[in-house]
């Protein structure tokens, strides 16, 4: 199974060779004897027994991928910042959060369309931000 913590680097043609080289053939032949078997006995067969051919044969790409185009870390992304940081600021609660959304959204809004009906909207918000703290 593929850990979370590394990634399987993308898919090159140019080793192609390598990662067919890599594929163990004594795992493969151990799949190949037991669908073998569970095809011949297709009345005793479960979900369970088809579940497990699947999973080792995926063990097989995976490996082979692993050792052929070799894995890396995923990166970490967009790091927001932590609800830690909000508990420095106690005036910081949920009523201002909302507050200043709306006051920039109204803002943007505003600077935007330049309508009268913006206009009020982004000054009511204003207000009500400035109240708020």
């Amino acid at each position: 199974m593929v850990d979370c913590k590394e990634r399987i680097k993308p898919w090159d043609s140019d080793r192609k060779k390598i990662f067919l080289e890599s594929i163990d053939s004594d795992q493969l032949y151990e799949l190949l004897i037991s669908l073998d078997n569970t095809c011949s006995n297709m009345k005793n067969t479960t979900e369970g027994d088809i579940d497990e051919i699947v999973a080792k044969l995926n063990k097989v790409h995976i490996d082979a991928a692993k050792i052929s185009l070799g894995t890396s870390k995923p990166s970490r992304g967009n790091i927001k910042m932590s609800k830690q940081s909000n508990n420095s600021k106690p005036w910081l609660n949920n009523v201002c959060q909302k507050a200043r959304t709306k006051y920039r959204n109204s803002k943007v809004y505003y600077f935007r369309k330049r309508t009268e009906g913006a206009y009020k909207k982004y000054k009511e918000h204003e207000k009500s931000y400035q109240i708020n703290p």
